[in-house]
């Protein structure tokens, strides 16, 4: 279960006693209420004396390691524990039960987010049952209480049992590049496979893959 794979991971990585009963108490309210959220913890709190970024989205628990320069862009001081829940709810509906793709190694070609600039990478797979022969990529990043954007992608490659597929996403939309120079420190990305119909609608894809995440930081 997400809770317990959070709670294990404050048990074992945060060294202060009264910091893992607060973010223990923290992770239970937010996922008990379902919701998105994310926590950074600085590096005097860790075991390792590193910075780190908790995120819990759409049912599943992302730990992200934090250079010192995104560190210094949250303004996460050495000592300090910064948390941010989504009032909306999660964004998406947990992991589907039926995941026959398995994503993994997902990397970005440009580590920073610049408006006007495509959003390129690749993510290697492996099926591990029968994958849908349309499909689709959805990419999640998210902006706190401005939103969260999604964007999809159609790579023209098909599908085979295993491989490295390459994809590109459209740059964000002009009107909401304000709301992301306005975001402190790295943002969140989140990627996951989707099945495809003929009729091309959204509402008629369905996720069939794990989601992978990683860090991008915002440019000018």
């Amino acid at each position: 279960m997400l809770k317990d794979a959070a709670i294990s991971w404050v048990r074992g990585n945060c060294s202060d006693p009264k910091l893992r009963a607060d973010l223990s108490g923290k992770l239970k309210d937010a996922l008990q209420r379902r919701i998105d959220c994310w926590f950074a913890v600085g590096q005097a709190l860790t075991k390792e004396r590193a910075p780190y970024m908790i995120h819990c989205f759409a049912g599943e628990l992302f730990i992200f390691q934090l250079s010192p320069a995104q560190a210094a862009g949250l303004m996460l001081a050495p000592n300090a524990l910064c948390d941010s829940r989504d009032p909306r709810g999660s964004s998406r509906d947990s992991r589907p039960l039926d995941t026959p793709v398995s994503l993994m190694r997902f990397e970005l070609d440009r580590p920073t987010l610049r408006p006007r600039e495509r959003i390129d990478g690749a993510v290697e797979y492996e099926i591990e049952g029968h994958a849908a022969i349309n499909y689709c990529l959805r990419l999640d990043y998210l902006l706190g209480l401005a939103g969260d954007e999604v964007i999809w992608a159609t790579p023209p490659q098909p599908l085979e049992p295993s491989g490295k597929i390459r994809f590109s996403f459209d740059p964000p939309r002009e009107s909401v590049w304000p709301f992301v120079q306005l975001h402190r420190g790295p943002i969140a990305v989140f990627l996951q496979m989707y099945s495809r119909s003929r009729l091309e609608e959204v509402t008629a894809r369905h996720p069939i893959s794990n989601t992978c995440g990683t860090l991008i930081d915002v440019g000018a």
